[in-house]
């Protein structure tokens, strides 16, 4: 028969750090299954008029898809979902729009996923901010501004004058007929791909690289482009004196014009 194994003083080192830290491992354990296992959610709907001839949404901890509505009222389908505790929401009325908020009630990683979706009048003035979430927009025109805090902002079919701002996370626009396009980024990448000329493109990167793609044809353009720390790529047909206008500004990462 084995005897007991003598308690030296680097078992019971051992076991005093072993036990707390197998504890830990089991409780982690046991909230992703119950994570998992108890999620818990629920649908808002909204519906306003959008008053002042214009539209402004502001969006808080959300992903937000955007589209035009055909309606004069600002209108809003919404899921929360999150494990173990629903997740907040509250909207209030503004002069002009509407102010959404949602939070997770735990604020564990991963544990809410909290998605808008919005559609605004069409032909009116339209401004819409989100300060944690990815933003997502389709088919808005004339005047137009999207800025987000932290996430990326995706775009397609945008035409008129276009307004981008991102503190942090990428802007990628397809599909753009922007004829004034400004576009602003903290850290993230700037990709634009338009599909008739612009008048003027004015775009500014912090920390990231600049892609823009202009159709194929006979314009020539009137083009700016610098980086402080990468590289210069300009494919354009230029002209010193053309009315249309390309600016990119990058400070970290490199930036691309063509076709």
């Amino acid at each position: 028969m084995t005897g007991a194994m003598p308690m030296t003083t680097g078992r019971r080192v051992i076991l005093i750090l072993g036990v707390p830290v197998a504890l830990a491992v089991l409780a982690a354990g046991s909230y992703d299954v119950a994570a998992q296992t108890y999620q818990v959610g629920y649908r808002v709907h909204l519906s306003i008029p959008a008053s002042g001839r214009r539209a402004r949404v502001s969006v808080d901890n959300a992903d937000a898809s955007v589209r035009p509505g055909t309606g004069s009222r600002i209108v809003v389908d919404g899921t929360l979902r999150g494990s173990l505790a629903r997740p907040a929401f509250s909207s209030r009325p503004t002069a002009t729009g509407l102010a959404l908020h949602s939070s997770c009630r735990l604020g564990f990683e991963g544990s809410c996923t909290m998605t808008l979706d919005i559609s605004v009048p069409g032909g009116v003035p339209v401004a819409v901010t989100d300060t944690n979430g990815d933003l997502t927009v389709s088919g808005l025109s004339g005047q137009v501004a999207l800025s987000d805090g932290s996430g990326d902002i995706t775009a397609s079919g945008l035409s008129g004058s276009i307004r981008l701002s991102d503190d942090s996370g990428d802007i990628a626009v397809t599909g753009l007929a922007g004829t004034d396009v400004t576009g602003a980024e903290g850290s993230g990448d700037i990709t634009l791909t338009f599909t008739r000329v612009p008048h003027r493109v004015d775009v500014t990167a912090a920390t990231g690289d600049i892609t823009l793609i202009l159709p194929r044809g006979p314009t020539a353009y009137r083009v700016a482009a610098s980086s402080g720390s990468g590289g210069v790529s300009d494919a354009l047909k230029q002209r010193p004196s053309s009315p249309d206008i390309i600016v990119a500004r990058c400070g970290s990462g490199d930036v691309s014009i063509g076709y």
